[in-house]
């Protein structure tokens, strides 16, 4: 699938999230190593995804050659393929956990609530009349205030699903990443863009 800064709302968020994951992947190898080498064309990076069973391949040149230019990138290119992943494997990164973890949370929230006001705009208030997408996002979004822990408020809340993953308030204290890898993430907002991107495009088209 081709990403198009002017065409895709996330666009910005995964950008700045694989520019940073990549950066500092490099850095810890020069750093541990005493040297590192810069990407070629056809190098690429894989990133899991646990539920939905996805990887999802990208260039890093793509991105890293724009940036590193001096001008942002406007166009990413992301291939699928299946994966499998056993139901009690856990995302292990070591030292990299902390920092990966923060930079995939800073790409959702900041989508999230860049977005929140047209989504309140034309859904309403009330969550439950959000697209389905967005209710589950918002309990996603939660628990990254909580040490990425499901932190539903209420026994009697309502539970909230997407792709088959459901969510209700006997999951309090689940980490997300027990469920939510990276390719997860990406995917969830892209199914998020596309809850509302033509609404969001009419807005941009009027201002």
């Amino acid at each position: 699938m081709l990403l198009e800064r002017d065409r895709h709302g996330f666009f910005d968020d995964l950008a700045n999230y694989l520019i940073c994951l990549v950066s500092l992947t490099l850095t810890f190898e020069l750093y541990i190593t005493g040297k590192s080498e810069i990407y070629a064309p056809d190098h690429t990076l894989i990133v899991d995804g646990k539920h939905s069973g996805i990887s999802l391949i990208f260039y890093p040149t793509s991105l890293l050659d724009p940036f590193f230019g001096g001008t942002w990138p406007t166009q990413l290119r992301l291939e699928a393929q299946p994966v499998t992943v056993p139901a009690d494997a856990k995302l292990s990164l070591g030292i990299l956990e902390r920092p990966v973890h923060a930079f995939a949370q800073e790409m959702l929230v900041t989508y999230f609530e860049r977005n929140l006001p047209l989504v309140k705009a034309v859904y309403g208030e009330s969550h439950r009349q959000w697209p389905p997408e967005w209710d589950f996002a918002r309990v996603v979004r939660n628990s990254v205030a909580h040490s990425g822990r499901i932190r539903f408020l209420k026994t009697s809340s309502p539970s909230v699903s997407w792709r088959g993953l459901t969510y209700a308030a006997t999951d309090n204290g689940r980490h997300i990443h027990d469920d939510l890898w990276t390719a997860d993430l990406i995917i969830l907002l892209l199914d998020m863009d596309k809850a509302i991107s033509e609404r969001r495009m009419t807005v941009v088209e009027s201002t």
